[in-house]
């Protein structure tokens, strides 16, 4: 439970400090820059590019691996210059 009132507060401070920097920023309320930051958040993936750990934004890669036990593995491919999502076993058409 600690953990969740740490990220709440994290969120709050970030907040807070983009609305000081940006007067404008304002506009928007706390409830609706957590609820963009949680949507965008869960399409960061931990990569390696080229040797260098960094993030990457990968829209929708999120919604494909929610079974347990998982059915794809994903990585930064540098030779496809991509993301690449692959199955780990056979995946029936349709599931």
């Amino acid at each position: 439970m600690t953990q969740i009132y740490e990220k709440i507060e994290d969120i709050k401070i970030d907040y807070e400090l983009i609305c000081r920097e940006v007067p404008q920023f304002a506009q928007f309320t706390i409830r609706e820059y957590s609820e963009l930051r949680m949507i965008t958040c869960s399409r960061i993936f931990g990569i390696t590019v080229n040797g260098v750990k960094t993030d990457g934004f990968v829209p929708y890669a999120d919604m494909l691996n929610h079974r347990r036990p998982r059915q794809t593995t994903w990585y930064y491919s540098d030779d496809k210059e991509g993301f690449v999502i692959e199955a780990c076993d056979d995946i029936p058409r349709g599931s």
